[in-house]
């Protein structure tokens, strides 16, 4: 049986990608891996004109937005902190580790000139369920990368 923490981030995780089904992002992967290296959560942002528009002519529109990594940090409300501890979390230390993580998958998928941000999401695990923030754009890439990058990189 796996430890209790790991089914805690697995189910915080399970949480995070309903939340954000739900709010018309498109998942592309979960646990992306690359060595030592892991983004929870890869997906498309929705682009809201073009849903809009899709709408208004009566169909799904399957033009999606900017590609979105999202990290999940999930935190038992008596233990940790709930919300506020999850987000604590988010070091500047894991901040750094994400942004060679997001190097490393769009070196892997050929996708530096996608527009992209890194969001966090931060689940509270409830006795009556869980309670879910999200926060976009929470990391400047050329400050966690060490600057230097490309001129024609989004961040």
């Amino acid at each position: 049986m796996p430890a209790g923490h790991l089914i805690t981030g697995a189910t915080g995780e399970e949480a995070a990608v309903r939340f954000l089904q739900r709010n018309g992002y498109v998942i592309l992967e979960k646990n992306w891996r690359h060595k030592s290296y892991e983004l929870d959560v890869v997906c498309r942002a929705p682009e809201k004109r073009k849903r809009l528009l899709g709408q208004w002519l009566g169909k799904q529109s399957s033009v999606t937005g900017e590609l979105v990594f999202v990290e999940v940090k999930t935190r038992k409300l008596s233990a940790f902190g709930g919300l506020e501890g999850a987000r604590a979390a988010f070091d500047k230390g894991k901040q750094n580790r994400l942004a060679r993580a997001v190097a490393l998958y769009l070196t892997e998928h050929d996708a530096w000139s996608e527009a992209c941000r890194m969001d966090l999401v931060c689940v509270s695990l409830e006795d009556a369920g869980y309670k879910v923030e999200h926060y976009e754009n929470v990391l400047d890439f050329g400050n966690a990368m060490g600057g230097g990058n490309a001129a024609w990189q989004p961040w």
